[in-house]
């Protein structure tokens, strides 16, 4: 549910950025990825605080099984502990899609997901850290996917490198920021508030129940992030012909 509504969060930064990129406006185009930054550093300490310091007490809520709550504990906490990498890859991300480029994310995300079998051995096997060490392959390789994006950006977007100036009058910009955030958050979110419930029932039922539940769910996750990723690459398209004012199809942008 976190994640989803990280992705969807920072989706919402990333329209604000195409709208004014469509409009060729350069210095809203600063302001925008500044805002986006800002905010995604205070809602990383925020959720990641709040998270960790709760990572018990929503174990407890979600009725977890005795003789698997501590690798359950284990496993969240160490994803919990590495919010910021989350935030950090969507956020870059989805700044250069909002620019025109998916093409680089995507290809960083194939090859953090091959790092991140290669570290789910290593941890595991040789070094024997369990389920923990699947938490931490997760987190190095996501995190490796956003540096390695973030380089390709500056390289690529001369809008990304930020000045001094680029940091004040962001009021309306936060607030604009924020307007568009939230919805798209709540809106990626709500459909894991209810597997959230129906989980809590699961567990319940003992950890035969949990495994297969989990199992389940993980292949039905391809569907749903088909739809997901259509709908952040749609936003896009659609945010930078918003800010160019162009409602011919015969002459929008192509992303």
């Amino acid at each position: 549910m976190l994640f989803c509504f990280i992705n969807g969060f920072t989706g919402g930064f990333g329209i604000c950025l195409g709208q004014k990129c469509g409009a060729k406006d350069e210095k809203g185009m600063r302001k925008s990825v500044a805002v986006s930054t800002l905010l995604s550093i205070a809602f990383t300490v925020v959720l990641t605080l709040i998270c960790c310091l709760l990572a018990h007490q929503i174990l407890r809520w979600m009725q977890i099984p005795s003789d698997i709550s501590g690798e359950a504990y284990d496993y969240m906490f160490v994803v919990l502990l590495g919010t910021g990498a989350t935030v950090f890859y969507n956020m870059i991300s989805n700044m250069l899609r909002a620019l025109g480029d998916s093409k680089t994310p995507l290809y960083f995300l194939v090859f953090s997901s091959v790092l991140n079998i290669f570290l789910d051995i290593l941890f595991i096997v040789p070094l024997h850290m369990g389920v923990a060490g699947a938490a931490w392959a997760t987190i190095l390789s996501q995190f490796l996917s956003a540096v390695l994006s973030l380089i390709v950006g500056l390289k690529n977007f001369p809008i990304l490198h930020l000045r001094r100036e680029d940091f004040t009058d962001l009021k309306d910009a936060v607030i604009l920021h924020l307007k568009t955030g939230f919805p798209m958050g709540f809106q990626m979110s709500v459909m894991c508030i209810g597997q959230l419930a129906m989980q809590t029932v699961v567990n319940s039922l003992g950890i035969a129940a949990v495994a297969g539940y989990t199992a389940a769910s993980k292949a039905d996750q391809f569907s749903v992030l088909v739809n997901n990723v259509m709908m952040t690459a749609i936003s896009n398209y659609v945010a930078q012909n918003f800010g160019v004012c162009r409602t011919d199809e015969h002459r929008l942008l192509h992303v």
